[in-house]
Formats: C-alpha cells, sequence, structure tokens
C-alpha cells in the first residue's frame, strides 16, 4: 500500500494530502501541457514525417509516457517498489479495473517498457528482457506494435493504446498507480 493510501485508511487526511502536495504541483505544471500536447497528437495521425517513428508526433507522445515514468518514479523508486505497495487485495474493484492487463501485462509494466524503448529505440538489440517479453505480447497481439525491435520508436502506439486522449485520462491512470 503506498504511503498516501496507508495515510487515507487510517484517516490522517492531513497526512495524506501533504504527501500529495509534491505531486500535485507537479499535475498543475504538465497539466497544459499534456493537453496540447495530446491535441497535436490527434490532430497530426496523417502518414508522413510527423508520424514516422522519429517523428515530432512521437516526441511528444515519449514525453508524455517520461512524465507518467517519473511520477513513478518519484512515488517508489522502482516498478517493484510500486508493486509491493499496490497489492491487488488492497485496490478497489474500479482501481483494478483501471490497472487493467494489456496483454498480460499490467499498465505499470507498458509505462515502465515504453519509456525504455521510446528512450532506447535505436541501440539494438535490446537486453532489457522485460522491454522484449512486453513489447513482443503487444506486437502479438496488435499489428502497430511491429517494428518495436527495428528502429521504430512506438511512443504513439502506447498513447492510443492506453487512451490517454486528454489530461483526464491520463491523470485518471497515473493516480491510480500512485
Amino acid at each position: 500500500m503506498s504511503i498516501w493510501r496507508q495515510a487515507v485508511k487510517q484517516g490522517n487526511l492531513e497526512q495524506a494530502e501533504a504527501d500529495l502536495k509534491p505531486l500535485h504541483s507537479l499535475y498543475g505544471k504538465i497539466q497544459e501541457k499534456i493537453n496540447s500536447a495530446t491535441q497535436i497528437h490527434s490532430l497530426m495521425k496523417t502518414p508522413g514525417i510527423l508520424n514516422s517513428s522519429s517523428g515530432p508526433v512521437q516526441y511528444i507522445c515519449l514525453n508524455i509516457i517520461k512524465i507518467a515514468h517519473g511520477a513513478i518514479k518519484e512515488v517508489y523508486g522502482n516498478p517493484d517498489e510500486c508493486r509491493s505497495f499496490l497489492g491487488e487485495d488492497e485496490l478497489e474493484e474500479d482501481e483494478k479495473k483501471l490497472r487493467k492487463v494489456y496483454c498480460g501485462h499490467d499498465l505499470l509494466d507498458i509505462i515502465w517498457q515504453a519509456r525504455n524503448q521510446a528512450e532506447h529505440y535505436t541501440q539494438l538489440p535490446y537486453k532489457n528482457a522485460k522491454l522484449k517479453e512486453v513489447f513482443n505480447a503487444l506486437q502479438n497481439e496488435f499489428d502497430q506494435f511491429k517494428g518495436y525491435d527495428s528502429n521504430q520508436m512506438k511512443a504513439t502506439e502506447i498513447i492510443d493504446m492506453l487512451g490517454w486522449q486528454n489530461y483526464e485520462t491520463f491523470e485518471k491512470s497515473i493516480l491510480k498507480l500512485i
């Protein structure tokens, strides 16, 4: 259970609010940028250089993924710590749905490995076994993930799959992890 959730369960709402204050500040600063980025992403879904595997839309989406990755890292440090705090038995039913599985991998895996793939898509072959596991599962299910292992960044495809078309959907997903 996260520190924030522990404080809430113990009825210490002042402590819970204090624990979230730095995150509220972070989200406040990036909300407008994410909304702008998702609007640009939606407008630019046309073939050509803008949507190439290294085009500007991919980098906009990479930055959205990096913000999600950074929020998790800021709170927990690494995915294993996050998982140890977010035991399935402690989640409410709606939270379980939000952490839904994508091709056998949860939202935490998707965010963490999407950031790794997008940051290192030119450094082939991938040495990260978890990255290969996640993206092989995705490409087996969705054609748009084919080529993840051949110099093609897949940040835009991740944003589409997660449904992060505006700040509200992004925030809803991330707050369930932190």
